[in-house]
C-alpha cells in the first residue's frame, strides 16, 4: 500500500477533539481525577459491547485515554473487548458524526502538509542541510530505534516514551512514532525536498512512502525475529546472571543505569510509570526504627512489626523469586487498616510502582492493571469485592509465577504477566480452601481502647520517617543483595525443613510453609544485617513459633512415649475414648469425655489445632472442625470411619446453625460440652443393694 499525500491526510483526520465530542453527544460518564502513566486525561464511557459482558459493568470499566499530541486510545477491562480499538468505536458511532470536531493537532499537521501554490512549476531538488540555514532545532539522538520484526509486524523503540511500539508494515503511523519532524529530517534527509523559490522545507507526496520503506528496511537489517518476545515493565528481574531493576522510567543493570533498548536480553524492557529511585541504600538503624514504630501500632503479634515490612520487601523481588508470598491484613472497623495502608504499606510498595485499588475488582481489571509488571498489588476493602473467588484464583497463579493466556473474540490469545505479590485488607478474610490458605500469611489488627489516639500519635513519626525516598532506600538495599537472594532462600529452606522434621511430626504442609516464609526470612536478614547462620535462622523460627505462626507444624510425633508433651497424651486419651465410644453402646462415654476435656493440661492444648480441635474455655465447650484430614486419618486407623458422626451422638453435643470465628477461622463444626467432672468409679452400697433384693428380688440384676 502506497502512503501518498491524500492517505496521510486520512490518517491525520482520525485525531478528534474527543472531550468536546463525548460531552456534546452525552457519551461521557465523567473524567477521572487521575491520569494514565503518561499524564494523559481519562474519560469514562459506556462500552458499546456491554450487552455481552459476562460480569457487571462498573463506571471505570471502559474509558478513552486522550493523549496531548492528538489521537485516542479505547480501553475496556472485559475480555470481550480486548481487541476493540478506537477505530471500531468510531465506526460504531458513525463517521459522519465527527464532522466539525477536528482537534487543534489535526489542523496544525494539515497545514504543515499544505503544498505551495507553485509546486507543479518548480523542480524540487534534494535537500542539502549544509547549504540551508534552518532555524529549527536539529535533533542528534535517535528518537525511534528499529528493534526487529516478525512476519509483517515491525517493532520500534521510542526514546521519548521509553516503550516499544508494534506496527504492521502497511500501517506505520509516522506522526505517532515521532511527532518531531526535525528528527526525521536529520535521520532520513532523502525523504524531504526543498523549494528553490522559497527555500522552505517541504514534504512531498512521496515523503511518507520513503520514510515507511526506510523503517521497514531498518527493521529487517536488525536480523532479529521477535516471534515469542516478552516485554517486561516495572520490576526486578534476574537475567543471564545479572540483576535488572526496571524502576519506572529508569533501568539499572547490575546497578549501572542503562538505556532500555541497549540491554542484551531475550526480553524487551520498557518504562512504565514513575518510581522514586535512590542512589543509597537503607541502614540497619532505618529498619530498626521502622520496626519500633510498627510495634506500637495495632498489630496483634509482636513479630508482625518486622514481618509485614519483610513481606513487602520480598515483594520487591517478585519478578525473580521462585515463589511469591501474599499477605491478608484482617481487622475490624476502627482497628487502623486504612492508616496502616496509607502510612506504611502503600509507601513501601511505591518503591516498586505498587498498584493500589479499593472495593470491587474484576479479574480482567486486575490483569489490565498489572499488564507486564512484577510489582505489589494492594487491594483495600476486599470484602466489598463481588468477584473475590476469581481474584483469589488469579492470586493463586501469581504464587508460582509465569504468564497467563486469555482468549479474545478474535481468536488471538493475549498473555499477561503473573509474577506479582498481593496484599489484601478487609474486615474478614475470604479464604475457604486449604490450597488458598496456604498461599497467604495473615496479619491481624486488634481493637484497642486507645485505637483512636494511637494512630494520630504514630502518624507524625511515620510521616517524618517513612517517605517515598526512604522506601526507595529499602528497595535499593534489597537490589544490592538480590544476586544471591535465591541461593539464600534455598539455604534457609533446608534449615527450616530440617528443624521441623527433626523436632516434630511430619506434615504435608511443611514444604508450603517453607515456601511462604523462607523468602521473607531472607529479606529479614538483608534488612536487619544479622549474620546468616543455622543458629540465627532457627532463632528467628522460634520467635515466630512464640506468636503461634507454626501451630500446625508444632505437633509432636504420634506414639512418642516421652512425657515432654502433655498435649499429645491428652489427644491420645481423647482418641481412645472416641474409639471406645464407637465400639460400645454409647452409655458410658458422656462423663468420660467431659472429664478428658476438663483436663488440667489445658495450656498445651493449642497443639491440637492441627487436628481440627478447638477450645472454647469461656463456654466450656470443645469444637471440632468438619473434614479435617488429620483427625479423619487418625480415627480411620482405629476403625472409626466418621469421627464427627460418632461424636455428635454424645448428649449435649450440638451443630450450630451459623458459622463462628475460632482461632481466626470461620466454620460451623461440632460443639461438645466439657463442664462435667471426670468419671468416678461407682460406689456400691451393699446394705442398700441387699435391701433392694429382699424387697423385690425379681428386679435384681445380680440374681
Amino acid at each position: 500500500m502506497e502512503f501518498g499525500f491524500e492517505t496521510v491526510i486520512d490518517i491525520v483526520r482520525q485525531q478528534i477533539d474527543w472531550k468536546r465530542y463525548l460531552t456534546d453527544h452525552n457519551l461521557s460518564l465523567g473524567e477521572s481525577k487521575s491520569t494514565d502513566s503518561r499524564g494523559d486525561p481519562i474519560v469514562y464511557i459506556r462500552c458499546p459491547n456491554q450487552a455481552i459482558h459476562t460480569t457487571g459493568g462498573a463506571v471505570a470499566d471502559t474509558c478513552i485515554i486522550i493523549p496531548s499530541d492528538g489521537g485516542a486510545i479505547f480501553k475496556c477491562f472485559h475480555n470481550h473487548c480486548v481487541d476493540y480499538t478506537i477505530a471500531d468505536y468510531k465506526k460504531h458511532l458513525g463517521e459522519d458524526t465527527f464532522v466539525g470536531y477536528q482537534s487543534s493537532v489535526e489542523l496544525k499537521v494539515r497545514e504543515h502538509f499544505k503544498e505551495p501554490d507553485d509546486m507543479e512549476d518548480t523542480e524540487p531538488e534534494k535537500l542539502d542541510l549544509n547549504e540551508l540555514t534552518i532555524t529549527k532545532t536539529v535533533v542528534k539522538s535517535d528518537l525511534v530505534i528499529p528493534v526487529g520484526y516478525f512476519k509483517s509486524n515491525l517493532f520500534f523503540y521510542s526514546a521519548d516514551s521509553k516503550q516499544y511500539l508494534e506496527y504492521n508494515a502497511n500501517e506505520i503511523n509516522i506522526p505517532m512514532l515521532c511527532s518531531n519532524w526535525e528528527y526525521w529530517i536529520e535521520k532520513y534527509p532523502d525523504a524531504f525536498e526543498v523549494n528553490k523559490k522559497t527555500g522552505e522545507l517541504v514534504r512531498t507526496k512521496n515523503t511518507m512512502s520513503i520514510l515507511k520503506e526506510s523503517l521497514i528496511l531498518a527493521c529487517k537489517k536488525t536480523d532479529r525475529r521477535l516471534d515469542h518476545v516478552e516485554i517486561l515493565e516495572t520490576g526486578i528481574y534476574r537475567d543471564r546472571g545479572r540483576i535488572i531493576a526496571n524502576l519506572g522510567k529508569r533501568c539499572f543493570v547490575d546497578n549501572v543505569e542503562t538505556e532500555y533498548c541497549s540491554i542484551k536480553s531475550d526480553f524487551l524492557y520498557q518504562a512504565s510509570g514513575d518510581v522514586v529511585v535512590s542512589e543509597e541504600e537503607s541502614t540497619v538503624e532505618d529498619f530498626c526504627r521502622l520496626v519500633d514504630i510498627l510495634s506500637r501500632s495495632t498489630l496483634s503479634n509482636k513479630t508482625d512489626a518486622w514481618l509485614l515490612p519483610c513481606i513487602i520487601a520480598c515483594g520487591y523481588l517478585s519478578g525473580m523469586s521462585d515463589w511469591r508470598t501474599h499477605c491478608w491484613v484482617v481487622g475490624s472497623k476502627g482497628s487502623g487498616k486504612t492508616e496502616l495502608k496509607e502510612l506504611v504499606i502503600s509507601v513501601l510498595a511505591s518503591a516498586i510502582g505498587g498498584i493500589i485499588k479499593e472495593g470491587n475488582l474484576t479479574e480482567a481489571a486486575i490483569r489490565q492493571l498489572i499488564q507486564k509488571k512484577a510489582t505489589i498489588f494492594i487491594h483495600d476493602e476486599a470484602e466489598l469485592s463481588k468477584n473475590i473467588d476469581t481474584e483469589i484464583a488469579t492470586i493463586r497463579v501469581n504464587s508460582a509465577g509465569g504468564n497467563q493466556a486469555k482468549g479474545t473474540v478474535s481468536g488471538r490469545a493475549l498473555e499477561f504477566k503473573c509474577s506479582s505479590t498481593f496484599i489484601l485488607l478487609s474486615i474478614s478474610s475470604s479464604l475457604v480452601n486449604e490450597v488458598d490458605t496456604e498461599r497467604f500469611i495473615k496479619i491481624y489488627l486488634q481493637q484497642r481502647d486507645d485505637t483512636v489516639s494511637s494512630w494520630p500519635q504514630l502518624k507524625k513519626n511515620i510521616e517524618n520517617f517513612l517517605t517515598a525516598k526512604q522506601a526507595a532506600k529499602f528497595c535499593k538495599r534489597i537490589i544490592n543483595n538480590a544476586l544471591t537472594f535465591n541461593e539464600t532462600v534455598s539455604y534457609i529452606r533446608s534449615v527450616f525443613i530440617s528443624y521441623f522434621v527433626v523436632n516434630y511430626s511430619s506434615s504435608d504442609n511443611l514444604p508450603r510453609y517453607a515456601d511462604n516464609y523462607c523468602g521473607i526470612l531472607a529479606t529479614y536478614f538483608i534488612l536487619s544485617g544479622n549474620v546468616l547462620s543455622e543458629e540465627s535462622i532457627i532463632a528467628v523460627i522460634k520467635t515466630l513459633q512464640s506468636d503461634d505462626r507454626f501451630n500446625e507444624l508444632c505437633v509432636d510425633k504420634i506414639g512418642d512415649s516421652s512425657d515432654s508433651n502433655p498435649a499429645t497424651d491428652l489427644f491420645d486419651r481423647l482418641l481412645d475414648e472416641v474409639v471406645s465410644y464407637s465400639n460400645s453402646d454409647g452409655k458410658r462415654i458422656e462423663n468420660t469425655i467431659r472429664g478428658i476435656l476438663n483436663d488440667p493440661l489445658e495450656p498445651r492444648k493449642e497443639c491440637l489445632y492441627r487436628y481440627g480441635i478447638y477450645w472454647l474455655p469461656e463456654e466450656r465447650r470443645i469444637k471440632l472442625k468438619y473434614k479435617n484430614r488429620y483427625l479423619t486419618e487418625l480415627f480411620e486407623k482405629h476403625g472409626v470411619r466418621s469421627p464427627i458422626d460418632t461424636l455428635k451422638n454424645i448428649p449435649g453435643a450440638i451443630i450450630p446453625k451459623e458459622k463462628r470465628r475460632i482461632n481466626n477461622e470461620r466454620f460451623r463444626g461440632l460443639e461438645i460440652p466439657f463442664d462435667a467432672p471426670p468419671i468416678q468409679p461407682e460406689r456400691i452400697d451393699l446394705d442398700k443393694l441387699f435391701e433392694t433384693v429382699d424387697t423385690d428380688s425379681t428386679n435384681s440384676g445380680l440374681l
